[in-house]
């Protein structure tokens, strides 16, 4: 039997949106702040920044602020490509 490495995190809608809503308020406040800027990139570029947080997020230790932030940024430019895709398949 393989032992449990980490304690179980329940996936339920109320847990999903609760991780989800730091995200969406720092796009939200940086879309204020900065513009939609992220409509000038195209998809692969949005990709190698997401790339480039997750490589930054691996050398960080999981207690250092930063790594939430940068988990948070990846997570908002993949969503970017997704709603990018969902504007272009409602066309």
């Amino acid at each position: 039997m393989l032992k449990k490495i980490i304690d179980e995190t329940p996936i339920t809608k109320e847990a999903y949106d609760k991780a989800i809503e730091p995200c969406r308020n720092m796009m939200l406040e940086r879309n204020e702040r900065y513009g939609n800027s992220i409509d000038i990139a195209k998809t692969p570029s949005i990709i190698d920044l997401c790339l480039m947080k997750l490589v930054r997020t691996r050398e960080l230790p999981e207690d250092d602020p930063k790594y939430t932030d940068e988990i948070q940024d990846s997570l908002n430019y993949l969503t970017y490509i997704l709603m990018r895709r969902n504007k272009w398949n409602s066309l």
